[in-house]
């Protein structure tokens, strides 16, 4: 009977998250690059989450068979969405499975489904939801091996070694889940310590097993990739690309307000801030906060995908959350009222002390790193709702504030978030870019200078990479000048850039030449605030 309670709300999902794949890519914005990876098959292999280009490629050239004519947009978040309710069904089971009760069970896979980072990016193409049913299904595993354990029946060498595969399979599609092998481990000798059978032999067995199996497929795949797909011989070369942006060292040091970062990261993971800039009050405390940080996307989809009655909506459902979210926690502090039996106490033991371990862990990771990041938060939301929903269960009237919590959720994130990025109109740099879409064919050029995201979005939107202005990427100008039928298109913005905290990408050699040139110049057409010039062969 459980299986239709959660059937019901899954269908309604996939119909719902089907109708509002994202068009605006202003939130993950690595996505556009990654879509234009997968679409021809460039640079698939990043070492801090070596397996997703590839997985994402294989999907699109399925797809591709069966008759898409389409980009890998499409095909990428689908994958996405996929994941997503592979994702809230595991909730689902092992929130059941640790000893909390059905409605509870029911409205954890709400927080989850609902909250914003995991919302949003179900309907991307981006790298931070193909792990998670990864991460869920080692969570199963994890219980099923110690189950057997703890029932006298051996922990089986196919055990360990799938859970180690299936743990490695998560820190393969994103490092963030290398410290998922050992919380495990920790889990393990904690378990251990508590059995009353507990030998030393059987705990170096398990452990022995599960980390050899995991660290040795990692090690195995970087070591296949970084030597044929990247051409690296030395291993010190393949373990230095292995690490990634962690060679680089933190994005920003630890400091005094790195709490309050933390604090942001994590309400965003769960809360859509878009609304904050429909009020110009509260938009110009955010731009104090935030100082130095470009908000024109956030400002520009909330003038144009929030309106007024979705604002004053979202207000209503914040304010439900917050007052559901104080009785939630009133009643986790009172005494717990339930008992479970023996089995469902040893399962929530087992979790209890994994969920511990694993959002510690991950806490002290996201303030080392990158604290104010949403994305790194979303790896914490599912375990953190699944303890959640069993330590509410031993209490009492906790069942109708936990729906309202989903209730208010769904509500602030749908309407702040989800439909508004689902219109190409609510996205800033696709606004600034349209104009070039009727100009550039295949094969032309564009030079520009704008931020990241910027440039991503018109690489999508024309299929042409364009030129940084700032940087010293000369070669690709010259050949196209020198290539008959080539145009080369020249964004005023080469020459007056919009505001942007972005360091410079060389020393401005391209904007140099083109600065040469400006009588060459001819302009064909505008683009927002932009001027689009075609270069004229001289």
């Amino acid at each position: 009977m459980h299986k239709l309670w959660i059937a019901i709300p899954l269908a309604a999902l996939a119909f719902l998250d089907s109708m509002t794949l994202a068009r605006s890519h202003s939130e993950a914005e690595d996505a556009a690059q990654y879509i234009l990876n997968v679409t021809n098959g460039d640079d698939l292999f990043h070492s801090n989450h070596l397996l997703y280009g590839p997985v994402n490629w294989v999907n699109f050239r399925l797809w591709e068979a069966l008759g898409y004519a389409g980009d890998a947009v499409v095909p990428m978040q689908v994958l996405s969405v996929s994941a997503s309710l592979v994702s809230v069904w595991l909730v689902y089971r092992i929130a059941l499975r640790v000893g909390a009760s059905l409605p509870l069970s029911l409205a954890a896979t709400g927080w989850v489904a609902f909250s914003f980072g995991f919302w949003v990016y179900s309907l991307e193409a981006d790298t931070y939801l193909l792990p998670i049913p990864f991460l869920l299904w080692s969570v199963m595993l994890m219980l099923d091996v110690i189950a057997a354990d703890a029932s006298s029946r051996s922990r089986t060498f196919a055990r360990l070694s799938g859970l180690g595969a299936v743990a490695a399979m998560a820190a393969l599609l994103h490092q963030q889940y290398v410290f998922l092998l050992p919380v495990i481990a920790i889990t393990f000798v904690i378990v251990w310590r508590r059995s009353s059978e507990r030998t030393s032999a059987r705990l170096l067995f398990g452990l022995g097993v599960f980390l050899a199996s995991s660290w040795l497929l990692i090690a195995v795949t970087y070591c296949v990739v970084g030597r044929l797909a990247i051409g690296l011989s030395s291993p010190v070369d393949i373990v230095s690309w292995a690490r990634g942006h962690a060679s680089n060292g933190m994005w920003e040091a630890i400091s005094a307000k790195t709490p309050l970062m933390m604090l942001v990261g994590f309400g965003r993971a769960v809360f859509a801030m878009n609304f904050l800039f429909r009020s110009p009050r509260s938009s110009d405390l955010m731009s104090r906060v935030f100082a130095g940080k470009s908000l024109v996307e956030e400002r520009h989809l909330a003038e144009h995908g929030i309106n007024t009655v979705a604002f004053l909506a979202i207000l209503l459902a914040m304010a439900a959350a917050l007052a559901a979210m104080a009785w939630l926690l009133v009643r986790l502090v009172r005494r717990s009222a339930r008992r479970d039996g023996e089995e469902k106490f040893a399962a929530k033991t087992t979790f209890m002390i994994f969920a511990a371990v694993y959002l510690l862990v991950n806490v002290i990771v996201i303030m080392i790193w990158e604290p104010g990041n949403l994305e790194f938060w979303i790896a914490v939301m599912p375990a953190l709702a699944i303890a959640l929903a069993v330590l509410l269960s031993e209490r009492t009237r906790a069942v109708a504030a936990s729906f309202v919590l989903v209730g208010a959720l769904f509500v602030a994130n749908l309407l702040g978030a989800v439909v508004p990025y689902s219109q190409t109109s609510n996205d800033y740099w696709a606004m600034q870019n349209g104009g070039f879409r009727g100009l550039v064919a295949e094969g032309d050029v564009i030079v520009t200078d704008c931020p990241y995201l910027c440039r991503g979005d018109l690489a999508l939107l024309t299929d042409v990479p364009p030129i940084d202005a700032s940087s010293d990427d000369v070669d690709e100008l010259t050949a196209a000048l020198g290539t008959p039928g080539t145009d080369v298109f020249v964004s005023s913005w080469t020459f007056d850039p919009p505001p942007q905290a972005e360091a410079p990408t060389g020393n401005g050699t391209v904007r140099k030449q083109l600065d040469e040139r400006r009588s060459q110049l001819v302009e064909v057409g505008r683009s927002g605030d932009q001027i689009i010039y075609r270069l004229e062969r001289g």
